[in-house]
C-alpha cells in the first residue's frame, strides 16, 4: 500500500458497549474520516442525522476493515509520518512510544456528534478472547488489553484508506453463483456483513450462499446480528437461519467442542466448521483433515481471482479466523471438495497460543 492510498485519521472513543458475551463494542468517531474511503463509509440513507448505532448504521463494503495504533501502557495513540511510507514512519516512532497496530474489521458506519459537529463514525466488534484475570493466558495480547480498557473520550488514532482508493477487504469479488463462506468468532463481524450484503435483495447477488460461523462455547451472537437480517426472537441456532427472501442465503452458528466454560481458545478451532464445511460440500463422511504446516512467520493471506462474464464460477469459498483451522479448511475445500485453487480467499487473523488481540 502506498503513502497516498492511507493516511491516520484522528479519532475519538464515542461508545463502548458489550453487546453480548465475548464481543466488545467500539465506536470511533472524528472529522478525518471525512477523508476516508467511500467504500468504508458506505452509503447514508438520507435526512437520518445519527447513524452511529449498528442497527441504524450504513454498511461497508462487506468485510472492509481499519488498523487501530493501540496506544503503550499510559501513553497515546501513534501518530506517523506516512511520507516514506507506514512501515518506515511507524518504526521512526521511539519502541517506548510505538504501541501496536492492530486490525479490526467495520461493522458499520455513520455519523455522530463529537464537540458540537456532526462528524463520521465507524463501529468495530472485538472478540474478548481468553481469560483477563490469567497473567500467563497468551491471548492477553495490546489490542485486547486496550478494548478491555477503553472509555468514551480516549483518543486513539486509526489507520484508514483514503478517499481515492478502495476499502481494504479481503473479499474477491468472483460473482460466483454460489458463496461458502467459514469464519470462528475472530471473523464474525465480517460473515456477518457479508451475510447482510449478499441478503440485500438490491445488492444484485442473485445465487445462493451459507456462511458458517464457529464461536467458542458460551459466546453468543446477540446484538451483532443486525435487525436488517430479520433473526426471529426465538431463533434455534442449531438450525441454519435464512437471512433472505427464499432461503437462498443462510446463516450456521454452532460452538466448537472442548472450550471451557469462560469461552477459553485453549481448544484447537475448527472442528464444528470443518464438519459442516464438509457437510455443505456435500462430504457427508468426510474424516477430519490435518492442518498443513504454517509457511514461516507470515500471515495466511490469499485472495480469490477476480472474474467476469463467461469465467464465473459454480463456487467461491471465503476462509477466515485462526491460521491453523483456515489452513485446514482449504486443504478439505480443494482436496475431496474439489474447489479450484483460484476461487478461495483465505485470511489467517490469528495463531493458536498467540497473542492477536
Amino acid at each position: 500500500m502506498s503513502a497516498e492510498s492511507m493516511f491516520v485519521a484522528h479519532t475519538r472513543v464515542v461508545t463502548v458497549d458489550q453487546p453480548c458475551r465475548g464481543f466488545r463494542r467500539i465506536v470511533l468517531a472524528g472529522e478525518d474520516l471525512r477523508r476516508a474511503s467511500p467504500d468504508l463509509l458506505g452509503t447514508l440513507p438520507p435526512g437520518v442525522p445519527d447513524l452511529h448505532q449498528l442497527y441504524r448504521g450504513a454498511r461497508p463494503r462487506r468485510d472492509a476493515y481499519v488498523k487501530v495504533l493501540v496506544p503503550p501502557p499510559g501513553g497515546v495513540s501513534a501518530d506517523p509520518d506516512l511520507s516514506a511510507g507506514f512501515r518506515a514512519g511507524f518504526l521512526a516512532i521511539p519502541e517506548a512510544e510505538r504501541g501496536w497496530m492492530r486490525t479490526y474489521t467495520v461493522r458499520s458506519a455513520g455519523r455522530t456528534r463529537v464537540d458540537g459537529h456532526d462528524v463520521p463514525a465507524l463501529t468495530i466488534d472485538v472478540v474478548l478472547h481468553g481469560d483477563p484475570d490469567d497473567a500467563d493466558d497468551p491471548h492477553q495480547g495490546p489490542g485486547l488489553r486496550w478494548a478491555r480498557t477503553v472509555t468514551a473520550g480516549d483518543d486513539v488514532n486509526v489507520l484508514v484508506p483514503s478517499a481515492d482508493a478502495p476499502a481494504w477487504a479481503g473479499w474477491s469479488p468472483t460473482g460466483a453463483r454460489r458463496v461458502l463462506a467459514v469464519g470462528d468468532e475472530t471473523a464474525a463481524p465480517a460473515l456477518i456483513s457479508v451475510a447482510e450484503e449478499l441478503a440485500d435483495p438490491f445488492g444484485g447477488f442473485d445465487g445462493e450462499a451459507d456462511l458458517v460461523l464457529e464461536l467458542p462455547a458460551g459466546a453468543e451472537l446477540g446484538d451483532l446480528i443486525a435487525e436488517r437480517l430479520s433473526v426471529p426472537a426465538a431463533w434455534d441456532a442449531s438450525r441454519p437461519l435464512d437471512v433472505a427472501r427464499h432461503g437462498r442465503v443462510r446463516l450456521h452458528v454452532g460452538h466448537r467442542d472442548g472450550d471451557d466454560d469462560a469461552g477459553s481458545p485453549g481448544a484447537a478451532t475448527g472442528s464444528w466448521a470443518q464438519a459442516r464445511l464438509a457437510a455443505l460440500l456435500g462430504l457427508r463422511d468426510a474424516d477430519p483433515v490435518e492442518p498443513p504446516p504454517a509457511e514461516g512467520e507470515a500471515r495466511e493471506w490469499s485472495l480469490a481471482e477476480p472474474v467476469s462474464g463467461a469465467d464465473r464460477p459454480d463456487t467461491y469459498v471465503f476462509l477466515a479466523g485462526e491460521s491453523a483451522m483456515v489452513r485446514a479448511l482449504r486443504r478439505l475445500a480443494v482436496g475431496e471438495g474439489g474447489i479450484p485453487k483460484r476461487n478461495i480467499s483465505f485470511m489467517g487473523y490469528w495463531r493458536q497460543g498467540q497473542a492477536e488481540g
